[in-house]
C-alpha cells in the first residue's frame, strides 16, 4: 500500500511539473515566432521532451517577444526560476523543490523503518533458534528464564528504536528544511 502511495504521489508530481512548465514554455516565442508549444509529453506515466524540440532545439520557446529574437531571453528565465515559484501539488502550495526533497525524506524514512523491523525479526528468529537448540540439551526452567531476559531485553530495545524513529520523524517531518 505505501509502495502504490509513493508512486500515485510521484506521478502526481511530474504531472504537475510537466503542466506547469508547459504553460510557462507556451506564453513564449520560438525564434521562428511561434507560441503554444509544449516543452514536455507526459502520458501513461512517462515524462519526455518533445520531439519536435528534442530535433530542433530552435523550438525552445525562450523569448517573450513573438519576434523571437535571440537575445530575449525571459521565457528562459523564468522557466529557470521555476524550481522556486510556489505551487499546488497534491493539496499543498510549496515549490518543487520542497515537495521532491519532502517525498524522498519520507520514502527514505520509511524505508529505514521497514530495513530496521526486518532486521529485528531476523534477529528474534535467530535467537529464538539458538534458545530452542540449546533447549533440548538443558533445563527446561532455566531456559525459559533466560527467553523472558532476552524478551524483556528485546522489549527494551524495541522501545528505544520506536523512540529514535519517533524522533527521526520529529525533526524530518515536522521541523521542515532548515538551511537553505
Amino acid at each position: 500500500d505505501k509502495l502504490q502511495k509513493y508512486i500515485d504521489q510521484l506521478d502526481t508530481f511530474t504531472e504537475v511539473f510537466a503542466k506547469k512548465f508547459n504553460e510557462i514554455h507556451a506564453k513564449g516565442f520560438n525564434l521562428d515566432g511561434q507560441d503554444g508549444i509544449n516543452f514536455f509529453e507526459y502520458t501513461g506515466g512517462v515524462l519526455s521532451v518533445d520531439p519536435e524540440i528534442v530535433n530542433n532545439p530552435s523550438k525552445i520557446a525562450a523569448a517573450q517577444d513573438e519576434n523571437g529574437i535571440p537575445s530575449d531571453n525571459r521565457i528562459a528565465l523564468e522557466l529557470a526560476d521555476f524550481r522556486n515559484k510556489i505551487i499546488e501539488i497534491d493539496g499543498r502550495n510549496c515549490t518543487i523543490d520542497e515537495y521532491y526533497g519532502a517525498l524522498i525524506s519520507k520514502i527514505g524514512v520509511d524505508s529505514q523503518e521497514a530495513t530496521r523491523a526486518a532486521d529485528s525479526q531476523a534477529f528474534m528468529v535467530s535467537q529464538l533458534n539458538e534458545r530452542r537448540q540449546m533447549t533440548s540439551s538443558v533445563s527446561l526452567d532455566e531456559e525459559m528464564t533466560k527467553m523472558i531476559q532476552y524478551l524483556h531485553g528485546y522489549n527494551a530495545a524495541s522501545r528505544i528504536v520506536t523512540t529514535i524513529d519517533e524522533m527521526l520523524e520529529t525533526v524530518v517531518n515536522r521541523m521542515g528544511i532548515t538551511g537553505r
